[in-house]
């Protein structure tokens, strides 16, 4: 077995000057699998570049994740705790990180809400530099912060919720964000 210290020294040296940037490091692994995703935003969220993936997984999946994530490269929640959080009715939700750069992805469970399959429904396919990814639309991004902000009060959500809408005002469907604020709203 290496030494942690050169382990983390070969590691560093592989990556060269550049840490890799979370799209290809996260996503991209997810991208060239089977599992269905969608990436909620980048860049946006407290954790800086840091991505929020949603993935369209059930509780008999989470071996479907092991493979994309080598354990001496990423650490990946249990077997057990993947597939608690997919059997959630609600809010599963999980972290991979990058055990070198100390990168996250916060990923969420789809679950059988019917806000994850409009979204998945409406996605977006882009065109990225190093690899192409799946979007979620730019309003649930904003709709998912809103509920977020209503069940904590945080200022870091309502942070959110204007960065989201100044940056993609041009794009927004203002019609259906209004339809499922009024929707979401009537849930407890």
């Amino acid at each position: 077995m290496m030494d942690p210290a050169r382990r983390v020294a070969s590691a560093l040296s592989a990556l060269g000057p550049v840490a890799p940037d979370p799209v290809t490091l996260f996503v991209g692994r997810v991208e060239r699998s089977d599992v269905p995703y969608m990436v909620r935003q980048i860049g946006i969220s407290g954790s800086g570049a840091d991505p929020d993936v949603v993935l369209d997984l059930r509780a008999a999946d989470a071996l479907r994740l092991r493979p994309l994530f080598p354990e001496h490269a990423f650490y990946v929640p249990s077997d057990g705790l993947i597939s608690e959080e997919a059997a959630r009715a609600r809010r599963g939700r999980f972290h991979i990180v990058h055990r070198l750069t100390g990168r996250r992805a916060e990923v969420h469970v789809a679950t059988d809400d019917p806000l994850f399959e409009w979204a998945f429904s409406r996605r977006v396919r882009y065109a990225g530099e190093v690899t192409d990814v799946w979007l979620a639309p730019v309003e649930y991004a904003v709709l998912r912060a809103l509920e977020s902000h209503r069940e904590t009060g945080s200022d870091a959500d309502a942070q959110r919720v204007a960065a989201l809408v100044r940056s993609s005002r041009r794009d927004l469907d203002y019609v259906e964000l209004g339809r499922w604020m009024g929707r979401l709203a009537r849930e407890p």
